[in-house]
Order: structure tokens, then C-alpha cells, then sequence
């Protein structure tokens, strides 16, 4: 298992790269944007702009306009700040 430490992501957006990793672990497909909302306790503008990071950084996929398409570019990551 890798693990990054991330000293510039949010707490916010570790915890929804954290819940994206364990919807694919535990069902095999991404959660909603709503279910990452409740599982984070965060806001919808939290969660884009927290998948728009996380894109960014390289740690997940996320293909436009495809429902439940967010997929951590690696499954044995894990990251931390």
C-alpha cells in the first residue's frame, strides 16, 4: 500500500479522496456527489472544488459529464496531509 502525505490538500479533500477509495473498495463504483457530501459532511461546492484538486494532483479520474465516473487513479493509495 502507497501512502502520500499531502501537506497542501484540505482536510476536506482528503476525506473525500478517502471516501471515493472506499465506495470502489467496498462496491466496485463511485459514490454520488450527494453521498460524498453526506459521507465528508461538507458542502456540493466542497466536494467539486475538492474533485477538481484532486484531478489536478493526478489522484483520481474524472471524466466530464459521466454519473459516477471518479476513480482514484490508484486503489492502494492512501492519503493524509
Amino acid at each position: 500500500m502507497t501512502h502520500v502525505v499531502d501537506p497542501e490538500l484540505r482536510p476536506f479533500y482528503v476525506a473525500v479522496y478517502g471516501a471515493i477509495r472506499e465506495a470502489w473498495l467496498d462496491h466496485g463504483f463511485a459514490p454520488s456527489q450527494q453521498e460524498l457530501c453526506r459521507a465528508c459532511q461538507c458542502s456540493g461546492a466542497t466536494v467539486i472544488n475538492a474533485l477538481k484538486e484532486l484531478k489536478r494532483k493526478g489522484y483520481i479520474t474524472h471524466p466530464k459529464h459521466a454519473v459516477r465516473s471518479v476513480k482514484p487513479t490508484d486503489l492502494e493509495r492512501t492519503i493524509s496531509r
